[in-house]
């Protein structure tokens, strides 16, 4: 079932949103580069060679959510309608809640079966905001301050890709799931640094999606011209941008500060052909803890 932060869109509106968001999960860089996968024989995912689908989910068919909807969910929602659509694959689970009797061991994100094989999936998008200028990975942090790169590959490396094997040894596989024979981790999203800046992360894609960071003082006083900002979970295609109404300088500072939380904004070009830069501006308050 797909979900909304709000589906008061158009129903032709919201499905162009949505194929924007298809489109960007086909052609979007990874996180970071595949052989840090290598290490604990894990493939670099990829959906580049799938086929869009062709009927689109309308907001009819969309659950209605209070608060914004976790970027991560609306991230899998998005995969899951790809793999659905793709003749030659066969989902197998989705979401798959793996415990034994002692304890939840995790989640399974995604098993699908090819002709020859069967496959393990772990899926992650993530925006990292660059806290110090180093390619160290235990300074990039999310926006929300509750996620850190280094954690992130930690945990995958170490539980979330492994957990057909954990589980096989706690005793605790499914027994109406096959066994994987492969696994692979599709990790995408975008890093943001500081103008100030140098560094970005150590382990980086070369075609990883970038932009910048900076605080509503900083932004008051470099930035010019028309912006849109972006609520989630629309924050995956740059595409978006182009269909926000815009704000001028002050009215973006006015509502970082305002909200409190960092605010995904794009520059507007004049004639809107191109999406300018994109970046986090966040409140003053949020360098200070």
């Amino acid at each position: 079932m797909w979900s909304l932060a709000n589906n008061a869109f158009p129903t032709d509106e919201w499905q162009r949103r949505i194929r924007a968001d298809l489109v960007w999960a086909m052609n979007s860089a990874p996180l970071v580069r595949p052989e840090v996968w290598h290490t604990v024989g894990v493939e670099l995912a990829t959906c580049g060679d799938w086929m869009l689908p062709d009927a689109l989910p309308s907001p009819q068919d969309a659950d209605t959510f209070d608060k914004p909807q976790r970027l991560g969910h609306h991230f899998e929602q998005v995969h899951g309608l790809l793999l659905r659509s793709q003749s030659n694959l066969r989902v197998v689970a989705f979401n798959r809640r793996i415990a034994s009797a002692a304890r939840t061991l995790g989640e399974l994100d995604c098993l699908y079966a090819t002709s020859t094989q069967v496959v393990h999936r772990e899926l992650a998008v993530k925006f990292y905001l660059g806290r110090e200028d180093s390619g160290q990975t235990c300074t990039w942090i999310g926006p929300s301050k509750v996620d850190r790169l280094d954690l992130k590959l930690e945990r995958l490396l170490k539980h979330q890709t492994q957990m057909a094997r954990l589980a096989t040894e706690a005793g605790a596989w499914p027994e109406d799931l096959p066994y994987p024979t492969k696994t692979e981790v599709l990790l995408n999203g975008a890093f943001f640094k500081h103008p100030r800046h140098s560094h970005w992360p150590e382990l980086m894609h070369e075609r990883a999606e970038t932009g910048f960071w900076c605080t509503s003082q900083e932004f008051a006083v470099a930035a010019d011209g028309a912006w849109a900002h972006l609520r989630k979970p629309w924050w995956l295609s740059p595409l978006h941008f182009a269909r926000e109404p815009t704000l001028n300088v002050p009215e973006v500072v006015d509502l970082v500060e305002a909200s409190q939380s960092p605010c995904l904004v794009a520059c507007a070009p004049p004639r809107a052909t191109q999406l300018g830069p994109r970046g986090f501006v966040v409140p003053v308050a949020w360098t200070q803890c």
